[in-house]
């Protein structure tokens, strides 16, 4: 057995969580896509990005998640090695995918502000450009697999993932490019695009205060246009930087210093990163007004097909017991609720 573990009852604990966080997330993730996929007015190139997102999160709910809920409960250091090969491989490209996608969302709201783009992008073209986001991650996560660096469990064998603490001089160079690639640049970028998209809007705003004045309704809907611009840039980039930003700084100080970190402190910030996988959804698809509407009108539309689906298939029987014998000469009433006029006697 290991010697850097964590209390046994921890596993449970942390089994429970990764259970919960599956279902969580495959329901949020789910409703996403199943909305998007129902919706063609949604299906623009400008939401490619967020449909892809939203599918790598439901992957994790769906093939990473359980695998780490089931993994705990029996201790990893019980299960076998492929198990393990396969749970950081798929946690690592869904992790890079997603911060990607990120900055890449971020790319495309400053690209569209500051060239008043009106037409769409051919959504061959994002779909290309999509797909390029998932191979560029793909590229990266493979490298492990194939000899440059490699995978193994987490201190405090609660997961596994890249073997951060190598002392081979060519694992310490990936795993430097992994952070310059996909945690600093990223978060350069999307902190460049969202000040820039703040100071184009704030100009905006201050353009239409001196053409219309104040309280005029042009005026009010750009300044609202700038809270709303400014709110989801700042809940974007905290949401990636409380999500990964523990997990990114523990794991580079645990690969380029002799340091000793405790089991607990390293699983902490992997549990955190995981936890992105459910609140996505929120911050991507609950904020826009425009999706919100489409989920609702969805569920508006299953609430009426389920009451339709209950009235036909629902029969209430009346017994109207007769006057003399209990059970002889009793007549049922059966009152179809689809039909109410068409009532049917049974005589015993």
């Amino acid at each position: 057995m290991p010697t850097d573990l964590l209390e046994l009852h921890y596993y449970q604990a942390i089994s429970v969580y990764f259970s919960v966080l599956s279902v969580l997330a495959f329901l949020l993730n789910s409703g996403v896509v199943i909305i998007f996929l129902g919706n063609r007015s949604l299906l623009t190139s400008s939401n490619y990005l967020y449909l892809s997102m939203a599918f790598s999160d439901l992957l994790r709910a769906m093939v990473v998640l359980p695998v780490a809920a089931y993994a705990n409960y029996k201790y990893w250091w019980m299960v076998d090695k492929p198990i393990c090969q396969y749970f950081a491989f798929s946690s690592t490209l869904l992790g890079l995918s997603s911060m990607v996608h990120l900055v890449a969302l971020a790319l495309q709201r400053w690209i569209a502000l500051k060239t008043a783009a009106i037409n769409e992008v051919a959504k061959r073209k994002m779909a290309l450009f999509v797909a390029g986001l998932w191979l560029y991650s793909f590229i990266w996560s493979v490298c492990p697999l194939v000899g440059w660096s490699s995978f193994g469990p987490e201190l405090g064998y609660s997961g596994c993932s890249i073997n951060w603490h190598s002392s081979v001089t060519s694992d310490k160079v990936f795993i430097l490019c992994l952070f310059i690639l996909f945690f600093f640049i990223p978060v350069a970028l999307s902190t460049f695009c969202y000040i820039s998209i703040y100071i184009v809007v704030r100009k905006m705003a201050k353009n239409a205060v001196q053409r219309w004045g104040n309280v005029a309704r042009p005026t009010q809907e750009t300044i609202q246009a700038k809270a709303k611009t400014i709110k989801m840039s700042l809940v974007m980039l905290v949401a990636f930087l409380v999500a990964w930003g523990p997990y990114a700084v523990v794991s580079m100080y645990s690969s380029f210093t002799s340091a000793t970190i405790s089991p607990l402190l390293c699983t902490l910030p992997s549990l955190f990163a995981k936890l992105s996988s459910s609140y996505n959804p929120i911050i991507y698809f609950f904020m826009f007004s425009k999706f919100r509407k489409a989920g609702k009108k969805m569920l508006t539309k299953l609430f009426a097909i389920s009451n339709v689906f209950i009235s036909r298939h629902s029969v209430v029987v009346l017994p109207m017991p007769a006057l003399s014998q209990p059970n002889k000469g009793r007549v049922d009433i059966q009152l179809d609720l689809a039909n109410p006029s068409n009532l049917q006697h049974q005589k015993h």
